[in-house]
C-alpha cells in the first residue's frame, strides 16, 4: 500500500511540474553589432549582456524566464555597419502571454 501511495505521490508531482513549463515559448535574437535596442557601452561580457536584454525587456513590459546566448557561425557577418549580425544568438524564455510582445520587439521563434 506504501508503494502504490508513494508511485501516486511522485506521478502528481511529476506531471505537475511538467505543467509548470508548458506555456513557455522561446524566443530568438540574431546580436547585431551596435544596433541592439539594448546596446551599451558598459557591455563588456556575457553576462552584462544577458542582464543588459533583461532589463530592456522588462522595460517593455516583458516578463524574462531565462536568457541563453549561443553562437551560430552561419549567421555572423563580415561587415561593420551597425545592423551586421555578429553570429551571437540570443534565446529568450518567456510566459506564453509575452510571446506575441516578444514577435513586436522583432524577437522571431
Amino acid at each position: 500500500m506504501k508503494k502504490i501511495a508513494f508511485l501516486l505521490f511522485a506521478g502528481v508531482l511529476i506531471s505537475t511540474s511538467c505543467d509548470k513549463e508548458k506555456g513557455i515559448n522561446t524566443l530568438m535574437w540574431d546580436e547585431t553589432g551596435c544596433a541592439d535596442p539594448w546596446a551599451d557601452a558598459d557591455i563588456k561580457t556575457d553576462e552584462d549582456r544577458k542582464r543588459a536584454i533583461t532589463s530592456w525587456l522588462e522595460e517593455q513590459d516583458v516578463r524574462v524566464k531565462t536568457v541563453k546566448l549561443s553562437t551560430d557561425e552561419n549567421k555572423q557577418q563580415a561587415c561593420l555597419a551597425c545592423s551586421c549580425t555578429t553570429g551571437k544568438v540570443y534565446e529568450v524564455s518567456v510566459k506564453s502571454k509575452y510571446k506575441d510582445k516578444m514577435l513586436e520587439l522583432n524577437f522571431y521563434e
